[in-house]
């Protein structure tokens, strides 16, 4: 880290969202800061498919998936920015959310420095 305040984008899917977050961020005067971007990649089936089993049965009988949108790989693709205080994590979505990716951003204690 370079600076003393990060912005944390925790990125998965709907690339108009980050694309829009994006913009707003980058107008503004003040620059002072560091940009982490955190990816969650997948869709947490491969972390416990077996724990998973009866919720994607029920799913599929059900035609109804109300957990975490898939990952959209675009919105990487959208925040390809290159700078020095631009940072990229990437982490296997284990059905946590987005809370999911924040404690594994804390727990590398990159917000330390």
């Amino acid at each position: 880290m370079k600076n003393e305040l990060a912005i944390v984008f925790c990125v998965h899917s709907n690339p108009w969202l980050i694309m829009t977050t994006l913009i707003s961020t980058l107008v503004q005067d003040y620059k002072n800061y560091d940009i982490y971007f955190i990816y969650q990649e997948g869709d947490g089936t491969d972390v416990m498919p077996q724990a998973y089993k009866e919720y994607y049965d029920l799913v599929k009988r059900h035609d109804v998936n109300v957990q975490l949108s898939d990952y959209d790989p675009r919105v990487a693709e959208l925040c390809k920015i290159s700078h020095s205080n631009i940072y990229h994590l990437y982490f296997e979505n284990d059905q946590g959310l987005d809370s999911g990716a924040w404690y594994k951003f804390i727990k590398k204690k990159l917000w330390q420095k």
